[in-house]
């Protein structure tokens, strides 16, 4: 907002151009404090993610390990970009029509080298996982020791 204004004497946010604030219609607040712009749902709605996110986390490296951290976090970009984002697409509220102004995104996009990166992650962690539990296995068969049978 600085660049379309400023904070006025009486705490009131001035535009410096009178068209921008009947163009642009967006709502800049005045203050300061650690609780500023907190008014809104949405803060709270991503505070809540956040925290839920980071339990997550520690469940997952407390029963797994930081490496299957690292690949799980690969996969919520897949439903971020075929799921996610084409069905807030074609939800019919004003704030969804206006970030989604060219209309609905398919689900399969047109742009399939985007569409091809987005999959090597997940497939790569997928990847990781088998070859991890092959190691597991392979190892525990070598440290066994050979029984009298094997020897005749």
């Amino acid at each position: 907002c600085t660049v379309l204004g400023s904070c006025g004497e009486d705490g009131a946010f001035v535009f410096s151009n009178a068209t921008s604030a009947a163009v642009l219609n967006v709502a800049c607040k005045c203050g300061s404090g650690v609780f500023l712009g907190w008014d809104n749902w949405i803060v709270y709605a991503a505070l809540a993610i956040g925290v839920v996110y980071g339990w997550l986390t520690g469940l997952v490296i407390q029963n797994y390990s930081t490496v299957m951290r690292s690949v799980f976090d690969g996969f919520p970009i897949v439903l971020l970009w075929f799921v996610i984002t084409p069905t807030a697409s074609r939800i019919p509220l004003a704030a969804f029509k206006a970030a989604y102004f060219k209309g609905p995104l398919q689900y399969w996009s047109s742009d399939t080298a985007k569409d091809l990166i987005t999959i090597v992650n997940p497939i790569s962690a997928i990847n990781y996982i088998v070859a991890a539990e092959q190691v597991r296995r392979v190892a525990e068969l070598s440290s066994k020791p050979k029984s009298s049978d094997d020897d005749a």
